[in-house]
């Protein structure tokens, strides 16, 4: 018993020893392999030498892909935010101290700027390119690694077990047809990626503009109804002083504070509502909600466009919904075909399989014909599974076909939109500019000295009044629905009204 136990004592202790050189060891080599990645990373040396000329391709789009990424002139084409103007305003709205300046100064520019640097979904848009850009490394490596890898398995004859079927070469080794598709499925998918960037940028750029002109006019009525509130101020004292002389009704002191306190009441649903587009530009902005904002300075009003049937041409050109919908489409068309590659097997003499040589094919011992003597199909006892899937794609293929026409009429529909929004609000703001605002005001005026001198009923002042401070509103209302139409028009097109150089 005792001869036993110190058997088993020893035995530990051996096994021990082993572990522990074991540990040693591995720790060895996993200081080698640190230091073999520490080399890569520092100098990663030039691309191997067995890259064939179109995996070389590939990897040259990659590399213009990600330079583009850099760029935004070269990759986005709805604004631009290459100007220098425009990168200096994108440095400022990168540092720190973004949100105190605008409580200080805000423009359209200004917040353009900072809405391209900061806004999460502009960003996160631009992070989904650069991961599909990452695709075309995929194919480059990841796809030849496994076939090399499978092509191994399925030619490796152990002599036991049943046999592996052979299938055909293009189904195991990624020739240049099969590469051709798949880098054509990354292109395609790329391009998906950057209309959706585009896309978001529109949207980004589109909310801005609205939200700042909303920011405007409320900024204007709230000055507007301040105003107005003075001009009854004073008409208040005129008319407190002839009741006391008798020659006013008590009645005219009960309307003018009916009158006050309706203004009142509007300035503070003014007041709200432009703390709400504050709100809605801090979000766009990613700026904590109490962040105040500044006194916004006018935005110029861009060109209306000479003619809708070039904006037609250009929208189906530009308009990132139906590149999208192109993309996707062109896309499916790719997959079809890749599939149709890999399902249906072609009609071969022999010649494009992997097939087992082993046999005799010359000579006295010959058992076989060295080709085979008519085209032969190799059965494929799952090709319905595969071809009720590609049923399917065909059927979502067509569909992504009609998608393309549905982004067409919906372009069509949003253009003459916003165009007829456009010239309706330009009509009116002209109308109010050139004519309306002069009389209204001249009205008012001789209404109020008429009153004074005891010419003219109360009525006719508060009536006249009313006029002026709707027209001062309807016109500021018309620069801003001018201003949002025409980001909507431009969000439909899909770029700016005029382009540069036209």
């Amino acid at each position: 018993m005792r001869r036993n136990s110190l058997l088993i004592l020893l035995g530990l202790a051996v096994a021990g020893c082993r572990s522990a050189e074991r540990v040693e060891h591995t720790q060895i080599v996993d200081d080698h392999v640190a230091d073999a990645r520490a080399a890569i990373a520092a100098d990663p040396g030039p691309e191997p030498a067995s890259l064939t000329e179109f995996e070389a391709k590939l990897l040259e789009i990659r590399q213009q892909w990600e330079e583009r990424l850099g760029a935004p002139g070269q990759l986005l084409s709805f604004f631009d935010f290459s100007s220098p103007e425009m990168m200096k305003l994108r440095e400022e709205a990168a540092r720190e101290d973004f949100a105190a300046s605008l409580g200080r100064s805000v423009t359209l520019e200004r917040i353009l700027a900072g809405a391209f640097v900061r806004n999460p979904d502009l960003l996160a848009a631009h992070k989904d390119l650069a991961a599909t850009i990452e695709q075309y490394a995929q194919v480059t490596y990841l796809d030849t690694i496994l076939r090399q890898y499978v092509s191994f398995l399925r030619t490796l004859r152990t002599q036991v077990g049943p046999t592996v079927p052979m299938d055909q070469v293009q189904k195991r080794f990624p020739f240049p047809g099969t590469l051709e598709l798949k880098a054509a499925l990354v292109g395609h998918a790329v391009e998906a990626a950057r209309a959706r960037y585009e896309r978001a940028l529109r949207d980004l750029v589109t909310d801005v503009r609205i939200a700042y002109a909303d920011h405007v006019y409320l900024g204007r009525a709230i000055a507007i109804t301040k105003e107005t509130l003075r001009f009854l101020g004073q008409l208040d004292e005129t008319v407190r002083g002839k009741l006391a002389g008798g020659r006013a009704q008590k009645a005219h002191v009960l309307k003018t504070q009916v009158e006050i306190s309706r203004l009142e009441n509007d300035l503070i649903t003014l007041r709200q509502n432009r703390e709400t587009v504050q709100a809605r530009l801090n979000t766009l902005l990613d700026l904590p909600p109490p962040t105040s904002l500044a006194e916004p300075e006018k935005a110029s009003m861009g060109p209306f466009p000479a003619s809708l049937d070039e904006l037609y041409e250009r929208g189906m050109k530009e308009q990132p919904d139906i590149l999208l919908a192109q993309a996707r489409a062109d896309r499916m068309a790719a997959m079809i075909e890749l599939a149709e590659q890999a399902t249906y097997p072609e009609l071969s003499a022999g010649l494009a399989y992997m097939e087992d040589l082993s046999h005799a094919t010359a000579g006295t011992g010959k058992d076989r014909e060295p080709f085979s003597q008519r085209p032969k199909v190799k059965p494929d006892p799952w090709f319905g599974t595969k071809e009720a899937y590609l049923r399917e794609v065909r059927e979502a293929e067509r569909g992504a076909r009609a998608r393309i026409v549905a982004a067409r009429d919906t372009t069509h529909y949003r253009l003459k939109d916003a165009h007829v929004q456009l010239d309706t609000a330009k009509r009116l703001y002209e109308l109010y500019r050139d004519v309306q605002l002069t009389q209204a005001e001249q009205a008012y005026r001789d209404a109020a000295a008429g009153y004074a001198a005891d010419r003219v009923e109360f009525l006719n002042v508060i009536d006249s009044l009313r006029v002026w401070l709707r027209f001062l509103l309807d016109a500021d209302r018309a620069v801003r629905d001018y201003h949002r139409a025409h980001a909507r028009l431009e969000s439909a097109i899909g770029g700016p009204v005029l382009r540069k150089g036209k």
